[in-house]
């Protein structure tokens, strides 16, 4: 009986320790599995983290194209071809990625867009970025803007005459001139005490020292000229451009004499002088000139412009 007694409890010691060698070894297994399960979870958000940050980037370059197109646009937009640029009037959409790569590129597109409440021209432009075969997508972004088309004219009718130079007014009764006048220096007028300055309605001012045309007009301020390109009002010229204005080019000096008559409309290029004599007449309806030389209108000359302020640009 006491070998049975002793049998068993060297079995019941031999079982506990079995036991003991199993749970270390389903404790080992539920650890090994738990650190596998974060390491897989990590890397799993490790890789969708720089996926996002990859499609971020991918989106990004997109919308930066876009607004590369969109900057392009208004820059060629605002300047003359001379300067490189394709001019105001440029309204052609990019038929091709233009510039770029094969794979980034930007296209756009112009569209009319009526006019505005104050009667303005109106532009879509529609530029959209591109960007094809990404490390994990392909996509695009898209930018619209509109755009006013203003041709700054504001100032440009502020003063019937405004110059940079000295202005000359010679004559007894002298010019017919209706209007504020300007000069960024000085106003001279020859005889001093003739009919031109008794009779002369409106307000002269000059920047300069000297304003015998109105001694209380010397303000010392200088007011800026109003752009002209030239460059693109010769290149329209030449291209006998209609809308939005009739333009006429003319080859050489244009020579009025006594009793000669011109009725013009629209913009005349001169390129060279304009001289009007004495008794000639120079009547434009809607238009200006634009010499490279010289304009000389004598007295007993009229020199009219008729510009309707509601429809004429």
């Amino acid at each position: 009986m006491g070998k049975n007694s002793s049998n068993d409890k060297g079995n019941k010691i031999k079982e506990l320790i079995l036991n003991q060698k199993g749970m270390a070894l389903i404790t080992t297994l539920i650890f090994v599995f738990v650190l596998v399960t974060l390491a897989v979870a990590l890397l799993t958000m490790t890789n969708n983290d720089t996926k996002l940050s990859t499609l971020q980037r991918e989106s990004n370059k997109a919308f930066y194209l876009a607004d590369a197109g969109i900057e392009d646009t208004l820059w060629k937009l605002n300047t003359s071809t001379d300067n490189g640029g394709m001019g105001i009037d440029w309204l052609q959409s990019t038929p091709y990625p233009d510039p770029g790569t094969a794979t980034e590129y930007y296209q756009v597109t112009i569209e009319d867009d009526g006019v505005d409440d104050d009667g303005d021209a109106k532009v879509k432009i529609i530029s959209t970025g591109t960007v094809i075969g990404g490390q994990f997508s392909s996509g695009e972004r898209k930018i619209e803007v509109i755009a006013e088309i203003d041709y700054i004219t504001t100032g440009m009718y502020d003063f019937a005459i405004l110059s940079d130079k000295i202005i000359l007014f010679q004559g007894d009764p002298g010019p017919d001139v209706v209007g504020d006048v300007h000069s960024n220096d000085d106003i001279l007028v020859s005889p001093a005490d003739g009919e031109f300055v008794e009779d002369y309605p409106g307000l002269a001012t000059c920047a300069g020292d000297t304003n015998e045309l109105n001694p209380s007009g010397v303000d010392g301020k200088t007011i800026d000229i109003p752009f002209v390109d030239y460059p693109e009002l010769l290149i329209r010229a030449l291209a006998d451009d209609d809308p939005p204005t009739d333009i006429h080019y003319h080859t050489e000096d244009v020579i009025l004499g006594n009793g000669d008559t011109e009725n013009w409309t629209g913009i005349h290029y001169i390129e060279g002088s304009l001289e009007a004599k004495n008794g000639s007449t120079i009547n434009v309806t809607n238009g200006a000139i634009i010499a490279t030389g010289d304009v000389d209108v004598k007295e007993g000359a009229i020199f009219n412009i008729d510009n309707d302020p509601v429809n004429y640009i």
